[in-house]
């Protein structure tokens, strides 16, 4: 049983569908960290260096398009993808359009979030707690 990375690269912008993809799947804890650094008030160059591994001061237009594209999806997540996760992760059968434009750090063939295990849990007391239920991950590290 597989669990999504804890500190992932990222592509230059997050998903824009209405539907769960793989690449949210595997960026969950991403997103938890966005969230958490936006509750916090951090910089956003600070949070894009941290949390995104761009670097602001040699590509600032790319490290804010990834960061608020990120966080933007990171938001959608508490609002509605939650909701997905919760009936069972991305579809089994995704568009390959879809799935390449974000297959730079994605694999291409769809899984089920079954295979993170407790992720759903985790998802679901972030949005209830707006914090994160195991305090040893941050956004900062």
């Amino acid at each position: 049983m597989q669990k999504p990375p804890i500190d992932p690269d990222v592509a230059d912008t997050a998903p824009s569908d209405s539907a769960l993809t793989v690449y949210d799947e595997e960026h969950i804890i991403t997103y938890l960290r966005l969230l958490d650094a936006d509750a916090e008030g951090a910089d956003w160059s600070e949070v894009a260096r941290v949390v995104l591994h761009l670097d602001p001061e040699h590509e600032s237009d790319r490290a804010r398009r990834a960061f608020e594209s990120h966080l933007s999806r990171a938001k959608w997540m508490t609002e509605h993808g939650y909701r997905l996760l919760l009936r069972g992760g991305a579809p089994a059968q995704s568009d390959p359009a879809t799935a390449a434009s974000h297959s730079t750090f994605s694999r291409l063939q769809p899984r089920r979030l079954s295979e993170f295990g407790e992720l759903p849990a985790v998802w679901l007391s972030y949005r209830r707690q707006n914090r994160y239920p195991d305090q040893r991950i941050r956004w900062d590290g």
